[in-house]
């Protein structure tokens, strides 16, 4: 029982690294469905773009895309 707790406390165990990806995966369909909505209703590209990057680093683990994005953006929208 000891070993058990000691597996889910460790960032880098199976369960916990399985248990990511379920979440991310979940989370890259849940995207996709509302990039297909965004752009039946008309929504801003630039909103659906950052879903589309957030959905594609769901699915690569890449947790700062999205921010990467964001800030090419934001830095191309100031000049």
């Amino acid at each position: 029982m000891e070993e058990t707790r000691e597996m889910d406390q460790d960032p880098f165990s199976m369960e916990r690294a399985y248990a990511t990806f379920e979440e991310n995966m979940r989370t890259a369909r849940r995207l996709r469905e509302e990039i297909r909505q965004g752009q039946e209703k008309g929504a801003p590209e630039r909103e659906i773009l950052l879903k589309g990057a957030e959905a594609l680093g769901r699915l690569t683990d890449n947790t700062i895309l999205r921010r990467i994005v964001q800030k090419g953006l934001e830095a191309r929208d100031a000049t």
